[in-house]
């Protein structure tokens, strides 16, 4: 019976966990556990590296499939037609094709000079008059990314504030009513058309006016496209950025050693982000998948019509893929790519950007901050419940 199955997310695993022992205890004994979700339904865990990697690329798993209103997901929110999260091939491919010529390794190369410029300007504020102490999540953690994708999406500063507020709500759960997310997502959306309205009279040298004008072979993004894939992208950029920054910071007051090393050693820069990007968990989950046809994952038979969900914090800590995989090792040969930022049709397209962002955020606080260390208890940060990722309300730091 359903009611006998574990409820996930599961109560026990608090967002403070680097390691979670849980997964680990599953990946040896139960590595696709059959879960009662606490939003209703039921689906099955996907929780070794390898399953994942199949759930994700593979076409006999269907993102497209899980929007009907009846499969059961972990974020209502994410049940929204025509993004491009949430399509299979050939949709899925027509789209990526457009919209990753806004987000070439040439074009962020370009922005690095601006990130550099906002993460020195951030931390010369946390310095200001001598101070030694700061809140790390609202002096560099959420402002840093916030500020560089509402400015290169061509967001007005003054429209940054309610823009958060929009996709905090829709990318919650258990915290808002299902009649605020909708209101939520209707403003968002709503003001996204505007914007794109905007940049098409009046283009400028911004992501939302490259993804206007890109073509290919004279295919281009409809209306509804560019706002879907304009919002989507805001979200990822400034929510999940401003999620995994402060909990890079947490990580490395953790493993003092390893921020010792990176002050003396900043060439190992590169390495330690991609260190980070397996070790923080910043999103536990990737988006759902539905199987097409009975499959077998680990032994476990997983009939036609069920759900999957590829649990990323899990299968970044796989032994079998990242030998002494608990250990966090800025000096890391990694064998196996990390699932930071996904893997298969659906990476993560803006992950040259989030790369840039993580490097020159540690280049500029390694450089003028080194002493960073936390300055409260480690088990009194205040995480926060009730978010689809891993995030920090507030983390108390000093140097």
């Amino acid at each position: 019976m359903s009611g006998d199955l574990p409820v996930f997310p599961f109560e026990d695993v608090s967002p403070a966990d680097d390691f979670v022992s849980a997964y680990a205890e599953l990946r040896a004994s139960c590595p696709v556990p059959k879960v009662r979700l606490s939003t209703g339904g039921e689906a099955y865990l996907v929780t070794r590296y390898e399953d994942t990697k199949r759930v994700l690329s593979d076409p006999v798993f269907s993102r497209a499939a899980c929007m009907d209103p009846e499969v059961p997901l972990l974020l209502e929110g994410a049940r929204v037609p025509g993004l491009m999260t949430n399509l299979d091939r050939p949709e899925h491919t027509r789209l990526h094709r457009l919209t990753v010529k806004a987000f070439t390794t040439g074009t962020v190369a370009r922005y690095r000079p601006r990130i550099r410029e906002i993460a020195h300007e951030l931390v010369d504020r946390m310095t200001a008059d001598g101070a030694t102490s700061a809140d790390f999540v609202a002096a560099f953690g959420t402002p840093f990314p916030t500020r560089l994708i509402f400015e290169k999406f061509g967001v007005p500063t003054h429209d940054v504030e309610r823009m958060m507020h929009w996709l905090t709500v829709i990318l919650s759960f258990g915290r808002f009513t299902p009649e605020e997310q909708a209101t939520a997502f209707a403003e968002v959306t709503a003001y996204i058309a505007e914007l794109v309205a905007a940049k098409r009279a009046e283009p400028g040298d911004d992501f939302t006016s490259a993804l206007i004008q890109s073509r290919d072979e004279g295919d281009q993004l409809t209306e509804e496209e560019l706002v879907a894939q304009i919002w989507v992208h805001l979200g990822g950029g400034s929510i999940a950025s401003s999620n995994i920054i402060p909990n890079m910071a947490v990580t490395f007051a953790r493993h003092p050693d390893q921020w010792e090393l990176l002050c003396r050693k900043p060439e190992l820069i590169p390495s330690a982000v991609e260190e980070v990007l397996r070790y923080v968990a910043a999103a536990t989950t990737s988006f759902e998948r539905m199987a097409m046809a009975d499959v077998e994952l680990s032994g476990t038979r997983v009939p036609e019509g069920s759900v999957l969900i590829p649990l990323l914090a899990s299968a970044n800590f796989d032994e079998d893929a990242f030998e002494d995989a608990r250990r966090f090792d800025i000096t890391r040969v990694q064998r196996n790519a990390h699932l930071g930022f996904g893997h298969g049709p659906h990476r993560c397209v803006g992950w040259a950007l989030g790369v840039a962002e993580l490097e020159i955020a540690l280049e500029v606080l390694t450089e003028r901050l080194p002493g960073l260390r936390l300055a409260a208890p480690d088990p009194g940060l205040d995480w926060d419940q009730g978010v689809a990722m891993r995030r920090l309300v507030s983390l108390p730091v000093s140097w």
